[in-house]
């Protein structure tokens, strides 16, 4: 009875896992290969201009070497990630196979044991790598055409700088509200390693702000169980917080003025807590 209901529940889970995988290494796919194509022709279009036959001065041979270099630097990222996309696929043929043969629990506990294989090799993380991998091709292509177009006229160049710093301030946008909430449709590659590396600075500077601000600290409900929830060395930093309320005076006024109450932690409760100590 158990291992029907396991595989039940197993297989829709990897039905999911399947379609959400395989429809974006297939995005990748395509975008690599359009991406690629209209970068090789790119580079084709201005490598006589470095083999001589233009006569160019100094500073415009200068940013056509530099142009140049990120386009090749940018095709070598898209193929790179679209190597990664299809070895992907693999990984993916790999975990959903299982077979017929053996019992029902056997086959739970190979099931399984990929499963675990997944999360203990950051499979999610790896495959996130993907597109953020086609995201700096495309930003470094854009690099390149701006610097190209400068050395053939400027007006160009202001027009297409214009439109990719629109779009990077864009992308930064969606990459904020990503990093601030969980919770946001914008979410993006990128967006777990910051949320993780601004939740450690905020845990960081809350400690700080603890061993020198004991009163201020304890005081802040808000404070203290966001730092609580972050970490179990909470539990030590408290007791560092109330020795030094307690040698400058205010270790009663610090235990009865707090009243922890459950608040829930966020990017939010972690920056107020900084500025209200």
């Amino acid at each position: 009875m158990f291992w029907n209901s396991y595989k039940m529940v197993a297989d829709e889970y990897d039905r999911e896992h399947q379609v959400k995988y395989s429809t974006d290494l297939d995005t990748s796919l395509i975008f690599a290969g359009l991406f690629s194509a209209v970068s090789s022709a790119f580079i084709i279009a201005i490598q006589p201009e470095l083999q001589g036959q233009t006569p160019l001065n100094h500073d415009t041979q200068t940013a056509i070497l530099i142009a140049q270099c990120l386009l090749y630097v940018s095709l070598s990222t898209t193929l790179l990630a679209a190597l990664l996309a299809v070895l992907g696929k693999q990984w993916l043929l790999f975990y959903s196979f299982l077979g017929e043969k053996g019992t029902l629990e056997a086959r739970g506990l190979e099931r399984q044991r990929k499963l675990d294989g997944l999360r203990r090799w950051k499979f999610n993380m790896a495959m996130q790598t993907f597109p953020l991998l086609l995201q700096v091709a495309l930003f470094l292509f854009l690099a390149a055409l701006s610097i190209y177009l400068w050395t053939v006229h400027h007006a160009l160049a202001i027009i297409v700088v214009s439109f990719t710093g629109a779009g990077l301030i864009f992308y930064c946008m969606f990459l904020t509200s990503a990093v601030i909430s969980p919770d946001s449709p914008f979410q993006t590659p990128l967006a777990p390693a910051f949320r993780y590396m601004v939740q450690n600075l905020i845990w960081v500077l809350t400690t700080i702000v603890c061993l020198h601000s004991p009163v201020n600290f304890l005081c802040n409900p808000e404070c203290s169980i966001y730092h609580a929830n972050q970490t179990n060395f909470m539990a030590t930093a408290s007791n560092v917080c109330f020795s030094r309320a307690k040698s400058t005076g205010h270790y009663w006024h610090a235990k009865y003025s707090c009243t922890p109450r459950p608040v829930p932690h966020n990017f939010y409760r972690g920056l107020s807590c900084i500025m209200d100590a």
